[in-house]
């Protein structure tokens, strides 16, 4: 066989394992969730090729070892990867059938070994040419992947101080996703645990009955932006705002941003997961998102762990146990690094934004994974989010974060003068 069908025969194999990511993300709300953008369909595109040509190397090398049983040992390999390929394609099915899934791996399994016993090349070669067949697959959908509608957003510069700075009240709002109220307050008072929450409480209102305007972040944030109760919904790289069978654009609609900016304010927006700038349009001055795990990986960084999502799609004994220990770690390290990345950017606009101001945190705490330590550092990968000791850890550090909000408001001087709103999604 050539080596360009062996190569086709790889790749075949290698997008069979990538097929559950891709179809994934063919659903325009992954995408709007991911902040999905071409860097991410070159990522996975070029992490097929790779590993392909990974495979090929392997193939030339093993063909001149003069062990014909090293050769048909990584021929029935190939049958090996192309079980888990084939099984990784279906994964509601091996998800909702994990008893039958396991029978088909004994099965498999045993047909392979005794086509290896045997000495026989028949199954390899059916199983060569069923990849050969519906290669052409392959070119169908990347292209198809180029056609998607993105969802990233491009790096911002924040605007420059201007000496001449306006008159107004700064206000500063600060959503904290995921913060319990249940949690915090005890018999209607704070918990000890929250000192710098309780001295910032003695100087302000504190409200025991807010209301988040829904259960979803990717509709409580545009309605709290909005100020209405209508939908949000992401189609063909537009996020409308529906009501009934009337559908706007969303950044055609007045937003809190926009009513700032008719009173002369400069507005900042921090944001997690949500692209809200594909929302607002220019409505906002300066907009960055933290994005949920990876969103914004370098190229190297994203074939990596583009690679590593695929374990979650596995079958075989080793990923299952394997893949949830592999993804805590993975998400866990990148959310403690972009917090740190957020908090600098936090920074930069509580002391040395433009004035008057008009900012909006989304604050990704303590939103899980639950990765921090009380003092901020890194407490390690955490599989489970339904730990009560892990939340409350990550609410300590929340109590943190806060105090040091404060202490930058006063080094800048806002802090007497400054509407400031703390609440939660």
């Amino acid at each position: 066989m050539s080596t360009f069908r062996k190569f086709v025969i790889a790749l075949f194999v290698v997008f069979l394992h990538y097929s559950s990511q891709i179809a994934a993300r063919g659903v325009e709300q992954n995408r709007y969730w991911d902040q999905w953008g071409l860097v991410d369909d070159v990522a996975i595109l070029l992490g097929m090729v790779l590993l392909a040509f990974l495979a090929l190397g392997m193939d030339l090398l093993v063909l001149r070892s003069s062990s014909d049983t090293l050769k048909r040992l990584f021929n029935h390999l190939f049958l090996v990867a192309l079980t888990s390929g084939l099984l990784a394609a279906f994964p509601r099915f091996t998800v909702d059938h994990p008893n039958v899934t396991r029978l088909i791996w004994m099965g498999a399994m045993a047909i392979i070994g005794y086509s290896f016993g045997r000495r026989a090349t028949r199954l390899v070669r059916c199983a060569a040419n069923f990849c050969l067949i519906f290669s052409p697959a392959v070119i169908i959908v990347s292209v198809t992947m180029f056609s998607w509608s993105t969802w990233d957003q491009p790096a911002e510069h924040l605007p420059a101080v201007d000496a001449n700075e306006g008159s107004g009240t700064p206000v500063f709002v600060f959503v904290f996703d995921g913060w319990s109220y249940q949690r915090t307050m005890d018999g209607g008072q704070l918990r000890p645990s929250f000192g710098n929450l309780r001295r910032l409480c003695e100087k302000s209102i504190l409200f025991r009955e807010a209301r988040s305007p829904y259960h979803s972040t990717e509709l409580s944030l545009p309605r709290l932006i909005f100020q209405t109760d209508r939908q949000f919904v992401a189609r063909h790289g537009e996020v409308h705002c529906e009501d009934g069978e009337a559908s706007v654009p969303a950044r055609s609609l007045p937003s809190l941003f926009q009513l700032g900016r008719q009173h002369g304010y400069t507005s900042y927006l921090l944001g997690f997961r949500v692209p809200y700038r594909h929302i607002l349009g220019d409505q906002v001055d300066y907009c960055w998102v933290c994005g949920g795990a990876m969103q914004d990986f370098p190229l190297p960084g994203k074939l990596l762990t583009r690679f590593a999502e695929n374990v979650q799609y596995f079958s075989d004994p080793v990923s299952q146990r394997e893949r949830i220990p592999l993804s805590a770690s993975i998400i866990g390290r990148r959310r403690h690094q972009q917090f740190q990345t957020y908090r600098e950017q936090m920074h930069a606009i509580l002391e040395h934004s433009r004035k008057p101001t008009f900012a909006l945190f989304h604050v990704p705490l303590p939103h899980e994974p639950f990765v921090f330590q009380p003092d901020g550092s890194y407490y390690g990968p955490v599989a489970r989010m339904d730990v009560p000791e892990d939340y409350r850890r990550q609410l300590k550090y929340l109590d943190v974060v806060i105090g040091q909000i404060v202490q930058e408001l006063r080094a800048s001087g806002d802090f007497d003068k400054s509407l400031i709103v703390m609440t939660s999604d």
